[in-house]
């Protein structure tokens, strides 16, 4: 199975959730760990992923009040790891431009 999944459709979230029954989710602190020391996450990424979990927490305890089942463990556990490669994108892309920044000459490289 990808780890990048679409959920357009309330079947794509059964195929999903199936999927997925097979998989421990992290714990916050686990969370934190995979951010901090596997990814090594700057700061301002690891307090917006914070703050992305703590949004999606209200949104699970609504859907909790409004007689649904959200499993908040996961709702937490994706919110925090949703930008885990965006350091890797941010550190490509300030390389890229280290090299091929523009009005750097061709032979300046």
């Amino acid at each position: 199975m990808d780890i990048l999944l679409a959920v357009n459709t309330v079947d794509d979230y059964r195929s999903l959730a199936e999927n997925f029954q097979c998989y421990e989710v992290p714990t916050y602190k686990e969370c934190e760990a995979i951010l901090t020391e596997v990814y090594r996450v700057p700061g301002n990424l690891r307090r917006h992923s914070i703050k992305v979990a703590e949004v999606a927490q209200v949104i699970g305890d609504t859907l909790l009040e409004a007689g649904q089942e959200p499993d908040l463990t996961v709702i937490r556990a994706v919110a925090m790891l949703h930008d885990i490669d965006r350091n890797a994108l941010v550190s490509i892309k300030s390389k890229w431009e280290s090299t091929f920044s523009p009005g750097k000459r061709i032979t300046e490289r």
